[in-house]
């Protein structure tokens, strides 16, 4: 496999959000990882 052990930036971006909150807040939550990256529900 030509890709392997390679992750796009939008996994690293959700990584490094997951870093970012848990030293932050001390723990991680889905809510919160949107809200950092700035992605909204429009399921209503």
């Amino acid at each position: 496999m030509k890709n392997e052990g390679v992750i796009g930036k939008s996994a690293e971006d959700y990584l490094e959000s997951m870093i970012i909150l848990k030293e932050k807040n001390g723990y991680i939550r889905s809510i919160d990882i949107a809200t950092f990256l700035g992605v909204t529900n429009h399921c209503y």
